[in-house]
């Protein structure tokens, strides 16, 4: 069935205004950057389907800032839910020293800026981070502090150095003696409990950088639920200019499009107060193929009205994949969805997605 809806594609393009005025400062030469917050569920937290693509389309165009946050939450040890980067494979978790030593059931639910990490209370307990870029200015560690915690760490099997992870609510601890080169991190427990949420890594000069802070099955609902100050923390360590927000199929399946525009209004209200200066981009999904109760249109409605009401920006990608969702569904003419039904296929789906998005942030010539 069509899934017509009278509401505009887009909204609130000028309420983009670091967006377009820093890409545009960085089309003229101006040595500045455009940090990019997402947020969202696994269409956001898998790398491959917008957020690597969009990373690197702005990154070829404007310069490199850098991978931005590498996410060491996990969903339990061999699962497949690490959070990552969106650089990866490039840029990439490698492995745990032993799954059996870290506790991974913080996952949708810790206040970190992706709502992941990964504890542990034994001494030696390593995680290695492989693949690091070259010509890095920083990389900072955010860890959510603990009583007594002491981590050490090393670049590309060298000297170690110890760092206290110790303290209340986020620490922000920036990494002493990054290599000029590419580089291997290697982080390891030396005693009390250490609790790690993922690194920032940076580059200085003009370009972008581009946070992935999805998570796979996650609701608005969860990431208004953990700690409004812990959260914020997080997210303003990360200081960006534009945030984006694409939630929506998994509220879906469990509540109304009503609860889902409170519990959308509360995050829009936490990252305002966190980032006052960024802008906003609300982005809705397209209707999947599991006729759920709940049309999708209606939770898109409820986000361009929270748009309109919050000087955000609303990208609705409803019309992008068309009218008729059996017309997009897998094994169809334009297989765009996975057969699962419910995510974009990568090179398609998620083609059409990431130049929704560009088509957006990028000012006309």
């Amino acid at each position: 069935m069509p899934v017509s809806q009278a509401i505009p594609y887009t909204y609130g393009e000028w309420s983009l205004r670091e967006t377009h005025e820093r890409l545009r400062a960085m089309a003229l030469g101006d040595p500045t950057q455009l940090v990019v917050a997402s947020i969202g569920d696994s269409w956001t937290q898998f790398y491959g389907y917008y957020a690597g693509p969009v990373m690197r389309s702005l990154q070829a165009a404007y310069g490199d800032a850098g991978t931005g946050w590498t996410g060491l939450g996990f969903a339990g040890p061999g699962g497949a839910y690490l959070n990552g980067t969106a650089a990866y494979p490039a840029s990439s978790v490698s492995g745990w020293s032993n799954p059996d030593d870290w506790g991974f059931a913080q996952y949708d639910s810790a206040p970190s800026p992706d709502l992941a990490a990964s504890d542990s209370a034994v001494a030696g307990a390593r995680i290695t981070v492989s693949n690091g870029p070259s010509g890095c200015s920083s990389v900072r560690l955010l860890a959510l502090g603990t009583d007594a915690g002491r981590i050490r760490y090393r670049w590309n099997g060298g000297e170690w150095a110890e760092a206290s992870v110790a303290g209340t609510g986020h620490l922000a601890i920036r990494l002493a003696n990054v290599p000029g080169a590419a580089w291997v991190l290697d982080l390891e427990g030396v005693s009390g409990t250490v609790n790690l949420a993922g690194l920032d890594v940076q580059k200085s000069g003009k370009g972008v950088r581009l946070h992935k802070l999805g998570g796979t099955g996650s609701r608005a609902s969860q990431w208004v639920a953990v700690d409004a100050a812990q959260w914020q923390a997080g997210l303003a360590a990360l200081d960006p200019r534009l945030v984006t927000v694409l939630l929506g199929t998994n509220d879906q399946a469990i509540y109304d499009p009503t609860t889902f525009k409170v519990h959308v209004q509360e995050l829009i209200t936490r990252v305002r107060a966190a980032v006052p200066a960024a802008d906003i981009l609300l982005i809705a999904p397209p209707e999947n193929q599991l006729a759920r109760q709940w049309p999708m249109k209606d939770y898109a409605r409820a986000l361009l009205e929270l748009a309109q009401a919050n000087d955000c920006a609303f990208l609705d990608l409803q019309p992008v994949f068309g009218e008729v969702p059996a017309d997009y569904a897998a094994g169809s003419a334009r297989p765009w969805f996975d057969p699962d039904g419910v995510h974009p296929a990568i090179e398609t789906g998620g083609r059409a997605i990431t130049d929704a998005i560009l088509r957006l942030l990028v000012p006309p010539i």
